[in-house]
């Protein structure tokens, strides 16, 4: 009994002090005046998470003129990103939103439960989808709807959404957001097997971090 009690402890702390080394952004850490001015152009934010938005864009170098609409409503995922109609017809004006739930009673949670670390990383999940539409012509954008429509595809789809993130820098805070959903937060047990099921596991985003990571360097 004892044997167990000691090696219970020693699981727990070693999950702390692993916890306490993930690199994590502070919102003192960043003036939000500056990140306006260089991230903010065609940007509508969502007040309680401009800044959280700003740090993500600023990871995406290649967003700094898109057109993107943060906005809240009730979906039945944390975030979701869409793009207007009309915009898919026009290749080179393109326009994008990027849903935040407001509704806690679709997922048992929503964005403002989660850390500020967190919360970066979730919405820099949705901008890798606004990077990745970004290009697309119209064909290529009902190719990308037709996929998203199997559930096989769909994994797939999310997967490598996850890898653009991480790719853009973002991995610890995409892992701290899912780690946070999966172990952390009051999320329904439905939400956290469609996370599981669809978006890649902490551990998969921790190996990835460090084969990006070996890469680079």
């Amino acid at each position: 009994m004892q044997k167990l009690f000691l090696l219970t402890t020693f699981y727990i702390l070693s999950v702390q002090l692993s916890a306490q080394n993930i690199p994590k952004l502070a919102a003192l850490d960043y003036n939000k005046d500056s990140l306006e001015k260089i991230y903010g152009e065609g940007k509508i934010f969502i007040p309680e998470y401009e800044l959280q938005s700003l740090i993500a864009l600023s990871f995406y170098p290649e967003l700094q003129h898109t057109k993107i609409q943060f906005q809240l409503a009730d979906k039945e995922t944390t975030a979701k990103t869409t793009i207007t109609f009309l915009s898919i017809l026009n290749s080179s004006d393109k326009h994008f939103i990027i849903y935040i739930n407001n509704n806690k009673t679709r997922t048992g949670l929503t964005l403002k439960d989660a850390p500020f670390n967190a919360q970066v990383g979730a919405i820099g999940h949705e901008l890798a989808h606004v990077a990745d539409f970004k290009n697309k012509k119209i064909l290529q954008m009902g190719l990308w709807g037709i996929k998203y429509l199997s559930k096989k595809l769909k994994i797939q789809i999310e997967n490598k959404t996850d890898k653009s993130t991480i790719k853009h820098g973002l991995g610890w805070q995409l892992y701290d957001f899912v780690d946070f959903i999966l172990n952390r937060s009051t999320a329904t047990e439905a939400y956290k097997n469609f996370k599981r099921k669809n978006y890649l596991s902490p551990d998969e985003i921790r190996n990835l971090i460090k084969k990006y990571s070996n890469q680079y360097h």
